[in-house]
């Protein structure tokens, strides 16, 4: 029964994302950026075995991993294999934007606000349903 129960679960990315949201609704403002963060390396991960699999590499696996342990090295990997442009369009700044946010919280101890918050759920969000996007359509 305990594993049914497991299987109807949302995925982590998710859950992180809306624990993000709750953060925010709470007035954490700097955990919000930091597990949406979180939320996105999960889900890069992810995104990775599935293209790995998808693109029958199996037998790579194991160094691929080993050489994408980083989140923009795992970008790096989708954007070759899939051959989405995100890394030259208004996401990938976006991204950047978001990426120094969460650094100046972890590392400089910065406040955000509501809205900075809320603006990393948002380009998290949109970074993933592009990702997902471009998955499904390989092969």
């Amino acid at each position: 029964m305990t594993l049914l129960l497991l299987f109807n679960q949302p995925p982590l990315h998710e859950d992180l994302l809306n624990s993000a949201h709750q953060f925010i609704d709470q007035g954490h403002y700097g955990v919000a950026v930091v597990l949406a963060q979180t939320a996105f390396e999960v889900f890069t991960a992810q995104v990775r075995a599935q293209l790995i699999q998808k693109r029958h590499l199996t037998g790579m696996e194991a160094w691929i991993s080993k050489a994408t342990r980083r989140v923009v090295a795992r970008i790096d990997f989708y954007v070759e294999v899939t051959n989405d442009p995100i890394k030259q369009d208004e996401a990938w700044r976006h991204y950047t934007n978001h990426m120094d946010r969460r650094h100046a919280v972890v590392h400089q101890g910065r406040q955000v606000s509501k809205d900075e918050a809320e603006n990393s759920c948002r380009v998290v969000e949109n970074m993933i349903s592009r990702m997902k996007k471009a998955v499904e359509q390989q092969a």
